[in-house]
Parts: C-alpha cells; sequence; structure tokens
C-alpha cells in the first residue's frame, strides 16, 4: 500500500488556508489526513459557489518546487450530494501520482 506524503497534504492545506477563501474538509474518514492517505483517493472540500473560480485559479499554485510539475488537482464533484447546489460546491483535491 502506497500512501500520498504527509508533507504534500500540509502543504496543500497550507495554500488553502493562506488563501483566506473558506472551505469545509467533508471528511477525514478513519483520520487519514495527513499521514495515511492512501495513493489514488481524493480528498473532497466543501466551498461557496461564488468562489468556486478562485479556487481553481489556486490550483496553479499547486506544483512541486523540485521540478514545477503538479501534484495534486482540483476538480468540480458532479455527485448528488445532499447540498445547496446553488450555494455550494463540492471540489475534489486529486494527488496526481493516483490519476494519471
Amino acid at each position: 500500500m502506497s500512501f500520498v506524503e504527509g508533507k504534500e497534504l500540509i502543504n496543500i492545506f497550507r495554500l488553502l488556508n493562506e488563501s483566506s477563501l473558506p472551505y469545509i474538509l467533508m471528511r477525514n474518514i478513519n483520520n487519514e489526513l495527513p499521514s495515511s492517505l492512501e495513493v489514488g483517493k481524493d480528498i473532497d472540500i466543501l466551498i461557496n459557489k461564488s468562489d468556486e473560480k478562485e479556487f481553481i485559479n489556486l490550483d496553479n499554485e499547486v506544483i512541486d518546487k523540485d521540478n514545477n510539475l503538479k501534484k495534486f488537482i482540483l476538480s468540480k464533484d458532479i455527485s448528488d450530494h445532499h447540498y445547496d447546489k446553488n450555494t455550494y460546491s463540492e471540489l475534489i483535491i486529486k494527488h496526481l501520482k493516483g490519476y494519471l
């Protein structure tokens, strides 16, 4: 079993927090964040729909400083969840190693 490095996850949440954009971590099943998130799993966050474009723009900042390759992407979840879709959007944070 392979895990995403905890420092990488801490880094992405640091960027989210520094952005001052409000978000909610939707779940942390079995307390897997930050040190035991399996490669291929994603992280779900809930945001205000009005902030969606700013979050997607934030995606451009999530890069590996060693080789300038992105390690994470933010994408919109289109699943049918139980929240007001006129007010909120769900984004998925994916670690690229598990998706390429």
